[in-house]
């Protein structure tokens, strides 16, 4: 049978229409319903959605001052409609009203968890500055985004691998030539760059040539490192 909601763990939900059901997004694993999956929800992004017709828009479990990060949340361009209670604990407790019967509303940011200043990281659940965005970076109000090419009918032979110009992905050697290396010849081949799955460490700006088409295995990682990131002014 399948399940009446959308289970959220370590997650980004993005675009996404959610129309009469009874919670769309759950963060919260005390429901007997959700015995089998993780116990621990590390974190949700969920912007530019449209929610309608549901009494519930969000339930969480993340706990007031809690210390752990778990089931933290951030909230961006979410629209309501029709919505009793945007955001509701677990406990249910609400934190955030939605909408009057039929009526209409936007959240433009929201965050629970931690908020990282320089005097500590205090416990947050409520209204945050929202964030700039560009009309370059927008299509109809959302942030523009697009498939990941999956290159299923593409040979091997096009595609040009970060090992094989010499990156160790380590997280320690210095790969900055290496990647360099391999988006020229790439570009110059005509050939698809392919990222391994690993930490690459680089100590200076790497320069991408126009049109060129990257793809990562899993979850590669570039890691500035060195005095020439230290200016956080000066990127």
């Amino acid at each position: 049978m399948p399940l009446p909601f959308i289970y959220l763990f370590r997650a980004q939900a993005k675009s996404l229409s959610s129309s009469s059901v009874f919670v769309p997004f759950h963060l919260s694993t005390s429901s007997r319903l959700l015995s089998f999956l993780p116990r621990k929800n590390t974190g949700t992004s969920v912007y530019d959605n449209d929610t309608s017709d549901t009494p519930i828009g969000i339930l969480t479990s993340h706990a007031p001052n809690a210390t752990s990060t778990n089931s933290s949340m951030f909230l961006e361009n979410v629209k309501l409609r029709n919505v009793r209670t945007a955001i509701q604990r677990a406990s249910n407790t609400m934190l955030l009203f939605g909408t009057a019967a039929g009526d209409s509303h936007s959240i433009d940011a929201w965050a629970q968890g931690h908020s990282y200043i320089p005097k500590g990281p205090p416990s947050i659940a409520g209204p945050i500055s929202v964030d700039s965005r560009p009309g370059s970076l927008l299509e109809r109000e959302k942030f523009y985004e697009r498939s990941k090419l999956q290159y299923a009918d593409v040979t091997v032979s096009r595609f040009m691998s970060a090992r094989t110009v010499g990156a160790k992905g380590d997280g320690i050697a210095d790969d900055t030539q290496a990647l360099q290396d391999l988006f020229i010849q790439a570009a110059s081949t005509s050939r698809i760059i392919f990222i391994d799955a690993s930490a690459y460490r680089i100590t200076r700006t790497l320069n991408i040539p126009r049109e060129s088409k990257i793809v990562g295995e899993a979850y590669p990682v570039i890691m500035s490192s060195g005095g020439f990131f230290a200016n956080m002014r000066k990127p």
